[in-house]
This record gives C-alpha cells, structure tokens and sequence, in this order.
C-alpha cells in the first residue's frame, strides 16, 4: 500500500503549470509604430520585478549592478530608425543609457518585440530540456508590459521525472510621453 500512495505521490506533483500576472492584466496591442514605444514607465513592475532588471540583468556587461535596480525610479524609452535608446532614471537625472540595435531584437509581426530566448539542457537540480521566450512591448492602456515563457521537462535530482510550465507577466506603468533629463 505505502508503494501505491508513493507511486501516486510521485504522479500527481510530477506536473505543473503556474503563471503570475497583475490582478488586471491587460493583453498587448499591435503597434503601428516603433514611435509608440516612446515614455517614461515606472521601474518597478506590477506585480514584481524590474524593468531595468529585464533589459540588463544582474549579470550584463554594460550595466553598473552596484548601482542596484531598485534605486531606478523610471526607465524612459525612445525609439529612433534602428534602435531603442534607454535610459534608467535616478533622482531625475541618467544614470546609465543604452542603445539596443533593432536588428538584433526582432520586431514580431503583431507589434512586439522579441527579446534573446534562453536554451538548456540542464541546470543544478534537473537534467532534460528547458526554453524560456520573453516578450515586450504595449498593453491596451498604453503601459509596458513584459511577458516570459519558460518550460522544462526531465528529471530532478536525476530520479523524478516532471514537467514544468510557467508564465510571467508584469506591467510597467507609463508615467509620460516625454522628458528630458539630464547625466547625473
């Protein structure tokens, strides 16, 4: 019987699908435009994470990590022929500024755009594939939204076989269409 109730066991929590959105998650509009891309959005997402933390991560070469992303109140984004320049906002000045190539992000056919996907095999507790998608671009009230797919399948700790599904989607509020700030 104790075999049984494991095997079950086993069974039953070797799948899960989980996702995590704002209580009212809006979906993405088609962008005519590049252009509309353009603001200043608020750093912090709703309901976590960072949008300064989505463009250069904690291990980015251009990014001063010491600068901490949640000491950046605003990210403003401004769009030109073939690149999306960012700039992270603290105490109303630039603290870092970075252009993004077009070409190297495609703009996907419905208006967003296709941020670098992430592949592996393996990780330190499981063995077997794993892929993770990410999305940005506009939600019907003109925010910023961030949405991540990851999926992994195998075994953890090389003895329990699973499947894993997980959605992400934070909104970034926009706060203006424009300003200019000065380098601090």
């Amino acid at each position: 019987m104790l075999k049984l109730i494991t095997l079950l066991f086993f069974v039953l929590v070797s799948a899960c699908a989980y996702q995590t959105a704002p209580i009212e998650n809006r979906e993405f509009v088609s962008l005519q435009e590049l252009s509309e891309l353009n603001g200043v959005f608020s750093n912090k997402g709703d309901p976590d994470g960072y949008l300064s933390g989505i463009l250069w991560g904690q291990d980015s070469e251009s990014f001063d990590v010491s600068l901490g992303h949640k000491n950046i109140e605003y990210v403003q984004v401004a769009t030109t022929e073939n690149s999306i320049v960012v700039r992270a906002i603290h105490n109303n000045c630039v603290i870092h500024s970075e252009a993004f190539r077009l070409s190297n992000y495609p703009l996907l056919s419905d208006g967003k755009i296709g941020l670098p996907g992430k592949f592996s095999l393996f990780s330190e507790v499981h063995v077997g594939p794993s892929y993770q998608s990410q999305t940005m671009g506009l939600d019907s009230d003109g925010d910023g939204k961030y949405r991540s797919k990851q999926y992994l399948a195998g075994l953890a700790f090389w003895i329990l076989p699973f499947a894993l599904s997980e959605t992400k989607e934070i909104t970034f509020k926009k706060i203006m269409t424009s300003r200019v700030y000065d380098e601090c």
